[in-house]
């Protein structure tokens, strides 16, 4: 009993003694200096690109109308704004056009007295067509006189642009829902119609031109003077008819 008991005390000695006896903390040392980061790797190889979907090709295969507008929007700021109308939809309620209707995709002749005359129509939309969520687009109409020769002319023109908005870098918008007409026809705006570089093959039905049009501010979505260019390289279909 006297041995644990002196066991015991020792123990209780040693652990004041340690308790009582360590030194004081010292200083915190100096951080060290952050290491250098290292060299970036090399770029990988960009991936392939992948296939159009399923669709692509067939609506697109007949070629593209592109569009630039220049002037000033409803709230006086002038805009500019370019892109290409390059989706056309194969379904013959848009190729079936009766009279006096335009056609959509085609081109018809025509012939009075010594005169020849191509009538070109063209409608194409900025994405996959539907028939209410997709609906915007462009179509250019023209009767052309004589075409290629010293007389040529063009008799009619139209242009109608459907539900489309002008997007500012602002994120402000305006949207562009109008018809225009070189002469009166319905219910279309009177605009001026410059036509040039019109060709067209006979062989492949490809039709070439460029265009611009001007409006003046009482007849157009923006409410101000209005310039719309472009061109057309489209191919243009004929309907078969019996021998």
């Amino acid at each position: 009993m006297k041995s644990l008991r002196l066991i015991t005390l020792t123990i209780v000695a040693l652990t004041i003694c340690m308790a009582s006896c360590s030194g004081e903390d010292g200083r915190d040392g100096i951080n060290g200096e952050d290491g250098t980061n290292g060299v970036n790797g090399v770029d990988g190889t960009n991936g392939i690109d992948g296939e159009n979907g399923v669709g692509f090709d067939e609506l697109t295969k007949f070629g593209d109308v592109t569009m630039e507008m220049e002037g000033t929007r409803p709230d006086d700021l002038a805009f500019t704004d370019s892109t290409s109308f390059k989706f056309f939809p194969v379904g013959a309620n848009f190729l079936q056009v009766v009279p006096p209707d335009f056609p959509t995709n085609s081109v018809r002749f025509s012939q009075q007295g010594s005169d020849t005359f191509h009538e070109f129509g063209m409608a194409r939309f900025l994405s996959a067509p539907d028939d209410f969520y997709q609906n915007t687009g462009l179509g250019l109409f023209l009767n052309v006189k004589n075409l290629g020769q010293p007389t040529q002319s063009i008799e009619f023109a139209y242009i109608s642009i459907v539900n489309y908005s002008v997007i500012g870098d602002d994120n402000m918008y305006f949207v562009i829902n109008d018809g225009f007409s070189s002469t009166p026809f319905l219910n279309a705006e009177l605009a001026d119609f410059e036509f040039s570089n019109i060709a067209y093959d006979a062989t492949t039905q490809i039709l070439t031109l460029s265009y611009s049009v001007s409006v003046v501010a009482l007849n157009n979505s923006s409410g101000n003077d209005l310039t719309i260019s472009g061109t057309a390289d489209v191919t243009l279909l004929q309907p078969i008819t019996s021998p």
